[in-house]
């Protein structure tokens, strides 16, 4: 997991030598977000892809899922507002609360053990890659997600 300031990590980023990172940041900064419309936009095809979501965080950790991908890697970075993301180890010990869905990269994992929760706000970015547990859409006015 990678977090921080995106303005002020863009190097810590750019070292990763990853040609998808930095064409995500030049798309970051290149894009008028509040001109376009939710959806999934491709920038490669199915190799770079993005989801703008508009949401409501949740009240309730029943309210918000876990998950873990296998193929993807998940560059959060937030437009406004802010929440509580989670991360938990993959100790390949959780129980996962639904199939693994190839489609979506994605498989829910119930009772996440050694969960960790941070807040991250307007200019911040997260990146889990493939295997990290995580969790978004707390809100950050509840105690239980500290």
């Amino acid at each position: 997991m990678l977090i921080g300031y995106l303005n002020a990590q863009e190097d810590q980023i750019e070292r990763q030598n990853n040609n998808y990172f930095n064409e995500v940041i030049e798309n970051i900064k290149k894009t008028d977000f509040s001109s376009i419309e939710d959806g999934t936009y491709d920038l490669k095809g199915k190799n770079l892809f993005y989801h703008q979501m508009t949401y409501k965080t949740k009240e309730k950790i029943d309210q918000t899922s876990a998950g873990v991908h296998k193929r993807y890697i998940d560059f959060y970075y937030i437009l406004s507002g802010k929440e509580k993301v989670s991360y938990a180890p993959n100790i390949n010990m959780y129980i996962f609360s639904s199939n693994y869905d190839s489609a979506t990269d994605i498989e829910f994992v119930k009772d996440v053990a050694g969960e960790n929760f941070f807040t991250i706000q307007k200019g911040m970015f997260v990146i889990f890659p493939p295997g990290e547990i995580h969790r978004c859409g707390p809100d950050t006015k509840n105690d239980v997600w500290n």
